[in-house]
C-alpha cells in the first residue's frame, strides 16, 4: 500500500467516525427534546414551543453544519 493509500485511508476513517459521533450528539439532543427531525426540532424553538432550549438548538446547529462539512471532506476524498 503507498504513502498517499494509506493516508486517504486514514483520512477516511477519521472523518468517518467524526461523522458517527456527531450523529451521536445530533440524536441525543433530539431525544432529549422527544423529537427525530432536526428541521422540526429548531422550527419548535423558533416558535416557542420547547421552552429552555435554546442552547441545545445552538448545538444542534452547530453540529449539522459540522456534519455537512465532514461529509463533504469525505466526499472529495472519494473522488
Amino acid at each position: 500500500m503507498t504513502q498517499v493509500m494509506l493516508e486517504k485511508a486514514v483520512a477516511e476513517e477519521l472523518i468517518s467516525f467524526k461523522l458517527r459521533r456527531l450523529q451521536e450528539l445530533i440524536d441525543q439532543i433530539l431525544s432529549r427534546w422527544n423529537e427525530t427531525v432536526p428541521e422540526v426540532f429548531l422550527e419548535k424553538v423558533r416558535n416557542g414551543r420547547h421552552l429552555n432550549s435554546e442552547n441545545d438548538a445552538i448545538e444542534l446547529e452547530q453540529f449539522l453544519i459540522e456534519y455537512q462539512q465532514a461529509n463533504e471532506l469525505l466526499k472529495t476524498l472519494d473522488e
